[in-house]
């Protein structure tokens, strides 16, 4: 489990449980926060491919790496759900941006 602020300079791929209910994402290069809202799951997990790594992805250009970042709803760990045929579950993810001030 991560505690500390991620800094992303190499390849990265974080996992986090039972993680807080809103992400803050600062995006100095747009001036903006992007917030990132989650219901429905108890962990989460935060990843940038770096360069060699994106090479190896087709929806990838060969520098997208260097100005994104993934942050997706999950379940691992103790949050796995085990669903019979026919069950159902929804996992929500929300994002909302503002201008940094």
């Amino acid at each position: 489990m991560q505690h500390e602020e991620p800094v992303i300079g190499k390849e990265t791929t974080r996992a986090y449980i039972q993680p807080p209910d809103r992400f803050t994402i600062e995006d100095l290069g747009w001036n903006r926060r992007i917030f990132v809202s989650t219901k429905g799951s108890r962990s989460a997990i935060l990843w940038n491919p770096w360069q060699e790594r994106a090479l190896l992805l087709d929806q990838f250009q060969e520098d997208s790496w260097k100005n994104m970042v993934c942050l997706e709803t999950a379940r691992f760990g103790d949050d796995i759900l085990w669903l019979a045929p026919g069950e159902t579950n929804i996992m929500e993810l929300n994002i909302a941006a503002e201008k940094i001030p």
